[in-house]
């Protein structure tokens, strides 16, 4: 995608302060186009036609545009907006430079080394860090917990764990009594 580079003075420009309304549309219509459809500034008849259909007049006597053989040329435009041969260029370097990115991080770095790391070195220890041997990377000292619709039961022997919510003490009891308990 390109862009039309507009100098932020631009509406209040001599010349294009004076265009009627529809003159201001066709010309930033026709910047927009140029960019777009990497013309250089040409605009084309059959580009006019599609653009507008009215006279171009008033752009050409503010001098904002030339006629040329085959339509008209935006006088200015390779001063404010790159030409086709640079937008090529820089689209070609931004593709090479994300086909080098990709290719880094699919296939490992130019140098030989991976650019990325497996599941088993993420989680591996830090061997710049001491170990803590005090504990052990997983805590299997609390009984684990699974939720058995809105209570939480000891996997262990299944009995219900004491929660602080009331709305779960209720629920609980409610259980219990279910069951057979008191």
């Amino acid at each position: 995608m390109t862009w039309v580079k507009l100098d932020d003075t631009f509406p209040t420009n001599q010349k294009v302060d004076a265009l009627t309304a529809d003159a201001f549309r066709l010309y930033v219509e026709a910047l927009c186009h140029c960019a777009a459809n990497l013309t250089d500034g040409q605009v084309t008849r059959t580009a006019l036609r599609r653009l507008w259909d009215g006279d171009p007049a008033e752009l050409v006597d503010a001098g904002l545009w030339t006629a040329s053989e085959d339509g008209y040329v935006v006088n200015d435009y390779l001063e404010f907006n790159p030409s086709r041969a640079e937008v090529l260029e820089q689209r070609k370097r931004r593709s090479e430079a994300g086909r080098k990115g990709a290719d880094a991080r699919w296939h490992g770095k130019s140098d030989g080394k991976s650019h990325s790391t497996s599941y088993s070195d993420r989680n591996a220890p830090d061997p710049t860090r001491p170990l803590d041997k005090t504990r052990s990377p997983v805590d299997n000292s609390r009984p684990r917990l699974r939720a058995v619709g809105e209570l939480r039961t000891d996997e262990s022997d299944g009995s219900p764990v004491p929660s602080t919510s009331p709305a779960v003490q209720e629920a609980l009891r409610a259980a219990r009594q279910r069951k057979g308990e008191t």
